[in-house]
């Protein structure tokens, strides 16, 4: 395993984020700040693994010892936050620094409101309808909406509504011995039809 230049922190944080290695060029000088509120963005187990890697320098194995986790799910744990960080409205913050990245997410909002349609005040609510599969990545249970379009992981608790009996029913995931949805008798998720609210 290549060693860590942890005296470089964070340039080499940053540098992995956008593939630039250890020396990344032409950034901003609030680049420190932009890259801590992204890393605020993340869950605070992510970002604190993010940091126990890149600034202390700690192995996968380590921050498992401390976590009581294996590595490899540590690994999967740092490399999910590093695809939200990658995301555009994370990586904003990084690539351009935190007040270029605010300005830009501002203007970006401000175009979204203006283009935005105006809701009826009776209108349902908009769903989104796919499959239910098994990321085994990120051991959890995600919605396929087609071929490379997914939901990114659903959460214990989260409301969803499943196709049984001929009608949507409203129900919850949540996990016990294996995942579940609530009031819906069936020993596999797998493949279930299911539609999430917008």
């Amino acid at each position: 395993m290549k060693q860590l230049n942890i005296e470089s922190y964070p340039l080499n944080l940053i540098g992995q984020i956008l593939c630039e290695g250890d020396n990344p060029r032409n950034l901003p000088t609030d680049y420190k700040e932009g890259l801590e509120y992204a890393l605020s963005l993340c869950d605070d187990i992510e970002s604190e693994m993010v940091r126990l890697h890149y600034r202390d320098g700690l192995t996968y194995r380590e921050i498992g010892e401390r976590y009581g986790l294996p590595p490899t799910r540590v690994k999967q744990i740092i490399d999910y936050a590093f695809r939200k960080l990658r995301h555009p409205r994370r990586a904003r913050y990084i690539v351009y620094g935190y007040s270029e990245g605010k300005r830009r997410a501002a203007e970006k909002a401000d175009q979204e409101i203006c283009t935005a349609p105006t809701p009826l005040p009776s209108a349902k609510p908009l769903f989104r309808q796919g499959a239910l599969i098994y990321d085994a990545k990120m051991q959890r249970m995600d919605i396929r909406f087609n071929l490379n379009d997914y939901y990114g992981g659903l959460h214990c608790g989260q409301c969803l509504e499943v196709y049984a009996d001929k009608h949507w029913r409203t129900t919850r995931i949540e996990k016990g011995e294996g995942w579940y949805l609530v009031d819906v008798p069936t020993k596999n998720l797998i493949g279930l039809r299911v539609r999430v609210q917008l």
